[in-house]
């Protein structure tokens, strides 16, 4: 018997059905069910509006225009039914049957409010199905606490009961998802990437589009709103992205370590 995961899948999608496509497919193809999945598509012009239709297990949410990825997680959220976790996911994405299951039963493992799984980007020049294997079963004691990427996180409903939803005032993408992991670590949650679950990240394949579309101010104008928020002058900037990168190399020289492999690449 399939088991049921007590979880919610969000994506957000802007054209690019390609991807949207197989990103989907492993879904279904997952060794474990899920209550829901719910797109979120911001204006898509391409094929995908139609495209959805022949998965007609899948809730869609519309919007008119590019509402950008804050609100569309939001929509995304207030859309789902009362799961316990709530799982969001790009949609360039490549996932191996058992990552949602994995990300779900690590999670109640190490007591997360947040989780996110191991990632890989940029071309599969490796092999999928071993570096997958081999992380999942040398890493699986080993995760990386406190460190949270954006990609694909689960978020345990608690969360969003003590610190609230995504910050809107992030327009169409980049820093919403740094913005919300900053507010679990002051609310004294616990998260970390683990290699239980893994996903291949074709990358950034949204942004890009928008690029290409002509919208180059929004990411200046997200960094400094961030900055202002949180008050992060120079100093400190400097001071947290040296803390963070000696934190990702003790992190990177362990992995090496025990798999010769690391959780991020």
């Amino acid at each position: 018997m399939t088991k049921m995961l007590d979880c919610s899948i969000i994506i957000p999608v802007y054209n690019r059905w390609n991807y949207t496509q197989v990103c989907l497919e492993g879904i279904a193809s997952s060794n474990a069910r899920v209550a829901e999945v719910i797109v979120v598509d911001n204006g898509s012009t391409d094929e995908t509006q139609a495209a959805l239709q022949s998965f007609p297990e899948i809730r869609v949410a519309t919007n008119a225009t590019n509402e950008g990825c804050a609100k569309a997680w939001n929509a995304g959220l207030m859309a789902s039914s009362n799961t316990k976790w709530k799982i969001f996911l790009n949609n360039d994405v490549l996932l191996p049957a058992w990552a949602l299951s994995g990300l779900i039963e690590a999670g109640e493992r190490w007591g997360f409010g947040v989780i996110c799984p191991a990632m890989w980007q940029g071309k599969i020049d490796y092999d999928f199905e071993s570096v997958s294997s081999k992380l999942r079963s040398q890493l699986a004691d080993t995760p990386r606490m406190g460190f949270l990427h954006g990609v694909c996180f689960g978020v345990r409903n608690d969360v969003f009961e003590k610190i609230g939803h995504f910050d809107e005032n992030f327009v169409l993408g980049q820093y919403e998802d740094t913005d919300f992991f900053r507010r679990v670590k002051l609310a004294h949650f616990t998260g970390g990437t683990v290699a239980e679950s893994f996903l291949h990240h074709f990358g950034s394949v949204t942004q890009l589009a928008l690029r290409d579309e002509g919208e180059l101010d929004y990411a200046k104008g997200n960094k400094l709103y961030f900055r202002k928020k949180w008050q992060l002058g120079w100093l400190k900037r400097k001071i947290e992205k040296l803390q963070l990168l000696l934190q990702i190399r003790k992190m990177e020289s362990r992995e090496r370590q025990l798999a010769g492999l690391v959780m991020i690449r």
